[in-house]
């Protein structure tokens, strides 16, 4: 263990992700500041409940495991990526609840673990809880895990890089010390003289770069878009965890126990694909109103029965349509039993002579029943019969009367053929 009595310069130095308040308070204590503790000896092991991996982040964040973590609860990145390493590769460990109650804290190294943790939401369900506050720095690590919720309590965002100094020229100028600096010609920025405009226009800008980034990693891991972040994500403030929620800061309203105990139910190993948000939040809290990424048990009820019901109303015009085909298909049947039944009994009638043309156009031309079939030939019969009698007829007409020729000579059988053709015209004429 090394000991170091001189107070922390980067707290003066560093930009930070962190509220004012606790920026300040930052100070004043540093400038108390005792001993250091070696780096190691402050990192914690992994907690493991019910199989569930926690994570514990409270306090300032640094970059680094110092005294900062000892002695006044501060979390460091290097300790959170030594438990998170761990929970990685503990095959008991079924998923990872990063825990949090944190102010912020320096932005070095902010960004590349929040991608870490981001990276690694395929290996195991890795959950965001805000017990307390979740701001700033911490609210942006948060994003970077599969899912966010926290308790009705909580406090979330603070989206916005800060910049504190202390102005101790007074005080210099009362002990009589006086500080000098020589920057060289190329570099005029390296120490900007933050008393003037325009020192602290450039300080603002270095500033704005950082929120830049701050703003789109946010705007990345929450699925939504920069602009959307910028002017519901809190403008700078914290929210409470349903305002948080209605925004889609949060993914949920729950307890960190109702979480390790659903984790814990859907235990998996290693390789086994990630929790659902849905699969979190309890009961109670699943009827709330959905913002964008929870999907409540109520909603998966409607969809469901909505599902059901188009499946319902699928399969109701599915069986319509078998029915409408089977009833086609039993009348097509109908009409070719009716229609063999017509042609046989028009082919019993097609031996009668002479009439196959009327029969052939009975049967494809212009079809009818036998029953017409019949009253058509007997109507045809009477017709032609009607046309041999009126032959019959001319033809009688014109047979001489022998009895009544002049100076001819009559015999017997001239006599008698007479008298068969009067009986035959007498016959004709229906005397």
């Amino acid at each position: 263990m090394t000991e170091n009595k001189k107070p922390n310069s980067t707290i003066y130095t560093n930009r930070w992700a962190l509220k004012p308040e606790y920026l300040r308070a930052l100070q004043d204590i540093n400038a108390s500041f005792v001993s250091v503790q070696e780096r190691k000896a402050v990192q914690e092991e992994l907690v493991v409940k019910d199989g569930v991996g926690i994570i514990n982040v409270t306090g300032i964040i640094t970059p680094y495991s110092d005294f900062y973590d000892w002695y006044f609860g501060a979390t460091s990145i290097e300790s959170m990526r030594y438990q998170f390493d761990q929970a990685l590769s503990d095959r008991s460990v079924k998923g990872i609840v990063f825990n949090f109650h944190s102010p912020g804290g320096d932005v070095t190294g902010v960004h590349e673990f929040a991608e870490y943790i981001k990276a690694n939401r395929t290996a195991k369900p890795i959950v965001a809880y805000a017990s307390g506050l979740c701001a700033s720095a911490a609210y942006w690590i948060a994003t970077g895990c599969q899912v966010v919720y926290a308790s009705k309590t909580a406090s979330v965002g603070s989206i916005g890089v800060v910049a504190s100094w202390i102005d101790d020229s007074k005080l210099l100028d009362d002990i009589g010390v006086k500080i000098y600096e020589v920057v060289n010609s190329e570099s005029p920025d390296k120490r900007i003289d933050l008393k003037t405009d325009e020192g602290l226009t450039k300080l603002k800008e270095e500033l704005n770069a950082l929120a830049k980034i701050f703003f789109g990693s946010v705007a990345d891991n929450r699925g939504y878009s920069i602009a959307h972040v910028k002017e519901n994500f809190g403008k700078g403030g914290v929210l409470l965890a349903d305002e948080g929620k209605k925004v889609g800061m949060i993914d949920g309203v729950s307890s960190l126990d109702k979480i390790i105990t659903k984790l814990n139910k859907g235990g998996r190993s290693i390789m086994a694909e990630n929790v659902k948000a849905e699969d979190i939040v309890d009961d109670k809290e699943e009827k709330d109103k959905e913002t964008k990424t929870e999907v409540t048990d109520d909603k998966k009820d409607d969809k469901e029965k909505e599902g059901k019901k188009a499946v319902d109303e699928t399969d109701d015009k599915e069986k319509d349509k078998e029915n409408d085909t089977e009833a086609s298909m039993n009348m097509y049947l109908k009409g070719v039993q009716d229609e063999r039944k017509r042609i046989e009994g028009l082919m019993d009638i097609a031996p009668i002579q002479g009439m196959t043309d009327i029969i052939k156009r009975a049967m494809f031309v212009e079809p009818v029943t036998a029953g017409d079939l019949a009253l058509k030939l007997l109507k045809a019969e009477r017709a032609e019969q009607s046309d041999m009698l009126a032959k019959y007829k001319a033809d009688a007409g014109n047979i001489p009367d022998i009895s009544r020729s002049a100076g001819s000579d009559v015999n017997s059988d001239t006599i008698t053929h007479q008298k068969n053709v009067d009986i035959f015209k007498q016959t004709l004429k229906g005397e």
